[in-house]
């Protein structure tokens, strides 16, 4: 059984072997299952130092361009909190071909509720819409080259604000995207794939 979250998990799929589960079930020692072993980020990640030293109606806002930024600011900061307050979760998969693997990564991106998923390899060319390559809740950037090889997309979650960055002037060969995840009272996040 799991100290942290209390369900119980069979040894052979925690591959566990009999001499190891032997010698923890002698201990003392605590076990925790994969899941509860990911990083837990505190609340405390959402909050600037330099933001903290000053009072709020005194701190001048960031500047961020008007379709970046919510209605409602305070609501927006709210809703990222409470979406990841247990820590935000970034994937990275390689899909060989990502359009036959579509209903997949909507369950992997449902189940995690993944802030960022990046996928490298996804085959896709301009022949393949964005509707076709929909994860609801998502927004999707691509960078595509052909149904043979190569390409790469992000998914970033709606509700999160971010800013994609123009690095074609340094080489637009490369299939690379990046991003500046712009999150309440917190630094800037950069996520490239």
């Amino acid at each position: 059984m799991c100290d942290q979250c209390d369900l119980w998990f069979h040894i052979k799929c925690m591959n566990i072997t009999v001499t190891s589960y032997n010698i923890l079930s002698q201990s003392d020692d605590e076990w925790y299952c994969s899941k509860c072993q990911l990083p837990n980020f505190s609340d405390s990640f959402f909050e600037d130092d330099d933001q903290n030293q000053h009072d709020d109606n005194n701190c001048e806002p960031e500047s961020v361009s008007s379709t970046e930024t919510p209605k409602n600011d305070n609501l927006h900061s709210d809703e990222v909190f409470k979406c990841f307050q247990k820590g935000m979760h970034f994937i990275h998969l390689n899909a060989r071909s990502l359009l036959t693997k579509i209903p997949e990564l909507q369950t992997i991106a449902f189940k995690t509720k993944a802030a960022v998923i990046s996928v490298t390899e996804t085959w896709f060319d301009e022949t393949i819409t964005n509707t076709e390559a929909n994860i609801p809740g998502y927004t999707i950037l691509r960078k595509d080259r052909n149904r043979c090889g190569g390409g790469v997309c992000m998914y970033i979650k709606e509700i999160l604000r971010s800013k994609p960055m123009n690095l074609d002037e340094i080489n637009n060969n490369d299939e690379f995207l990046c991003i500046e995840l712009l999150l309440p009272k917190s630094k800037p996040i950069f996520v490239g794939t």
